[in-house]
């Protein structure tokens, strides 16, 4: 995957901007392979569209690793999971003065397993999400409109507001 960009090995982004990326499977803007090590700082993350992580996707390894600080997520798209960021198959996500706005996961047929509108992580990840926002986004058809997760998840000094799960369970979390 990965329309914008496709990471198998290891890539730092800095002052960069991911926009209006196309993928057919997962991760519309930067799609992460099995163990890949991202570092980015100071990027935006644009209207970006997939199945699952319009902005970004990580679906399998145990030894991979996004560490995402100064960012901002805004206007990606998923047909099921992570409008923002699905950060599924184990590793660490971490989130540093990062900011989710309008982002959509659609949830595809619905339930509760399904959603994250800004960020969903599932499977063995362990997560840190400290400062920044996450305000405004939506899953019309699943839950966690603000974030969605079935793994360890930390949150510190994090705002997370006016998020839309459309009735199916957690506007914010």
């Amino acid at each position: 995957g990965g329309g914008g960009i496709g990471l198998e090995g290891s890539l730092t982004i800095s002052r960069s901007v991911i926009s209006s990326n196309q993928e057919t499977g997962s991760g519309g803007g930067v799609g992460m392979g099995t163990d890949a090590q991202l570092n980015m700082d100071d990027v935006v993350v644009s209207d970006n569209t997939a199945i699952d992580g319009g902005g970004l996707f990580h679906g399998s390894g145990l030894l991979a690793e996004a560490v995402i600080g100064n960012s901002t997520f805004i206007g990606n798209v998923s047909d099921n999971d992570g409008g923002g960021i699905a950060f599924l198959g184990g590793g660490s996500l971490t989130l540093t003065d990062t900011d989710f706005a309008l982002n959509t996961a659609n949830g595809g047929t619905g339930g509760t397993q399904n959603g994250g509108g800004a960020i969903r992580v599932g499977g063995a990840t362990e997560s840190t999400i400290g400062g920044g926002s996450i305000n405004g986004n939506e899953a019309p058809n699943g839950a966690g409109a603000g974030l969605l997760a079935d793994a360890l998840v930390t949150v510190v000094n994090t705002a997370i507001v006016n998020n839309d799960a459309g009735g199916i369970g957690g506007g914010g979390v």
